[in-house]
This record gives C-alpha cells, structure tokens and sequence, in this order.
C-alpha cells in the first residue's frame, strides 16, 4: 500500500511525503517479523518512488530487523526514514480510536478455564513451559487446579522472539523481564487482570552492580499475581550440592509458590525458617528449603489461616507429594544434559570464515554465503546456522 501525505512545516513551505506500508500479520503463530520476510526496504521503496517505510505488524519485528530499520533512517545517504508499528504501538493507538477497535478487531480470546464445582476461580495465572521441564508444569498444573478453585493455572508456551531472549544465559534486568511478560501476556490472549509466571536463564539483577536476584515478582495484591520471572542460573548451580530428589524441580516449585506467597503480602524471611517464604532470600536458605521441600512457617500459616488463603497450603502439600512421588521427574536431568549437550556442540563448530554485514546488504551476503559453500568454504552465515543461534550471544560463541 502507498499512501500520500501534503504536510506544512511551521515555516508554511509543503511538503510531500511518500509512504510504502507494509503489514505482516503473525498473532496465530507469535513469531516476529524477521529480515527475509520483508525483502530488500531500500530497493522496493525507491522503485515505488517513496521516502518513508512503514512496517505494521501484530507481533514485533527481529532485533536484525529493527537495526536494519534503524540503520536505513540514519544513513544520510539515502532519503528515506524507516519505522514500525507493533504490537504495543497498534494497541495504544485502538485506546485512542475506540469506536475503530470496537467495529473491527475481535476481543482477545482469554485462555480457557474449566469450572469447578460450578464456580470460576478467582484469578487466572499462565505459567511459562520452560523447555527442561515443560511436561512436569503441565502435571503440576492439573494438580494444582483439581485440587482448589481459587486460582487457575494455565499452561503457556511463550512466542520464540520472547523465549529466546529468556533462555539466553546472559543477565537480564527486571524491567526487561516485566516488559517481555507484558508483550507475551497481550499476545497470549490474556487480561490484564491475569497473571504470568515465566522463567529466565541468566541472572536477574534490578542494579547493575548486583546480579544476584532470584526472581522478581509484581502483584496487584489481595493474592493476584501480576507477573513473576524466576531465574534459573542459581538454581542449576544449588542443584549439585542437594541431595532431594529432582532438587532443580524443588527449587522451581518453591520459587513459583514464593511469587504467590508475596502477592498476598507474605514478607521474606531474614532469617533461615525452612519455609518458602526464605526459600529466596540467601543459598543457605535455599538448601534448607530443599531438605524440608516445600512448607509455610507457622508465623506465615497464621496469616494464610486468617487471610482466608487456606489454597496456599493446599498448593504447598500437593507440591511436596509431586517432587517426592512423580516418576516423571526422572526424565527431566536428562532434558538438561542434552540441551547442555547441544550449546556445546556448536562451541565444537569451525569456521573459515564468518560473514558480518549490515542488515540492509543480506541479500548480497547471502548470495556469497551460498557461492563460498559451494566452493567447499567453511562459513559461517547466521541464517544458516538459526537452529544453533537462538538465545545466544555471538561473544560467547565465537572465542
């Protein structure tokens, strides 16, 4: 689509704008818009005789993607200026037209919830199947919902843009966490009275001089959890000096239930109780925590008592019976090695060459990729190589 625009500077003097739009429409499958969808941006909008791109899409565009959009605005070279419309940016401009919203788009499907005993729980909450244990969340989760009606656990594979950046192992601050559970709670279909759980390799640090967090939890109080991004990292490295059974899985349970705890205003704990409520707060604490496995102090059982949040103990014993009892747990450490086997293949990986360019020239690299395999050339090019590349660092590959 091209569309015209005759705009008057504060100088009076018109000027004429020529726009290229370009919408891709991803929402079923979550993917992003990546490079090799949109094609050469230069070439297409010059030959349309346009001076400004503008890329619609209903989910985000690749990071490639975004540099390349970037970097087309500020070459002085070329008289175009590029920009995108998202997700996000597409909902905020439906706030300001309601009457469009309401004509043409279809309300977001909420994830779907069985009732019990007749009632609707209270909250929704999704929880991210992380790769290592996707099939015990999925257990826990039918568990957990049979046995309360308070809350309603709901599976939930995020969009691979969003994964990746959260099984990369490098650091990640919260408010990149909490951004990416935003995008992916909108694109799942959620309400924003719903909550997320989600999980992250690399540690989590809220300042850049402390990267020691274990999670970071928001909560729109009353027991509503808003989002919660549990970090891994730790946890992998405690899982060695504990002898409980499946201890990662321990850990991972606790610290979903701590998210919990925290949301109906249970505080942590300074001091080492065995409880989940300090299971976070120092190592020691957590390898205590794993010996007990998951349970409330009495201080904090007197609060769930008077609270009314008698389903956060009901959680915790269906816990310790599902890390103690489940044979499915067995199979997950051998999940974790061969994904430890496979980051360390491709760190086994030779090249004679590696391609860098910039996102704009793609094409050409490709075309030279391509002739330099023929030619019997070692080479690596990033789209070759996308099964091996995804939520890694190009500084921690190449060495």
């Amino acid at each position: 689509m091209i569309v015209g625009m005759i705009e008057t500077d504060g100088l009076g003097f018109r000027q004429e704008s020529r726009i290229l739009i370009e919408c891709k429409h991803f929402a079923h499958s979550g993917r992003s818009v990546r490079e090799s969808d949109v094609g050469s941006i230069i070439e297409r909008t010059i030959r349309h005789n346009c001076n400004k791109y503008l890329l619609i899409t209903s989910t985000i565009p690749s990071a490639s993607l975004s540099q390349q959009l970037q970097a087309i605005s500020q070459n002085p070279s070329i008289n175009i200026t590029a920009a995108v419309w998202a997700v996000n940016d597409l909902q905020e401009l439906l706030k300001q037209f309601p009457d469009v919203a309401k004509k043409y788009m279809k309300p977001p499907k909420r994830p779907r919830v069985d009732k019990t005993e007749d009632k609707m729980p209270d909250h929704v909450i999704g929880i991210h199947l992380h790769p290592d244990f996707a099939s015990e969340i999925n257990r826990t989760i039918e568990i957990w919902n049979s046995c309360q009606s308070m809350y309603s656990f709901v599976p939930l594979k995020p969009p691979r843009q969003f994964e990746s950046r959260l099984l990369q192992t490098t650091p990640i601050s919260c408010s990149e966490a909490q951004s990416l559970a935003d995008q992916i709670r909108s694109i799942a279909g959620f309400e924003n009275k719903d909550g997320l759980i989600q999980f992250c390799e690399g540690r989590l640090f809220d300042d850049p001089d402390y990267y020691q967090l274990f999670s970071c939890t928001t909560s729109f109080g009353g027991g509503r959890l808003e989002h919660s991004t549990i970090s891994l990292h730790m946890k992998r490295k405690l899982a060695a000096a504990a002898s409980l059974y499946a201890p990662v899985y321990s850990m991972v349970l606790q610290s979903i239930l701590y998210a919990i705890g925290c949301s109906i205003d249970l505080d942590s704990h300074d001091v080492t109780r065995g409880c989940i409520m300090d299971f976070n707060n120092e190592m020691g604490d957590i390898l205590v925590g794993l010996e007990y496995g998951p349970k409330f102090c009495p201080h904090c059982e007197i609060i769930i008592n008077n609270g009314g949040y008698d389903f956060l103990q009901i959680l915790a014993d269906a816990s310790k019976e599902i890390i103690y009892k489940s044979k499915e747990l067995s199979k997950m450490p051998i999940r974790m090695k061969l994904r430890e086997k496979r980051q360390e293949a491709f760190g086994t990986k030779h090249y004679d060459i590696a391609l860098s360019f910039a996102g704009e020239d793609r094409i050409y690299a490709e075309r030279l990729a391509k002739e330099l395999v023929k030619q019997g050339v070692k080479v690596f090019y990033d789209a070759f190589e996308k099964c091996y590349i995804v939520g890694r660092r190009f500084v921690q590959l190449f060495r």
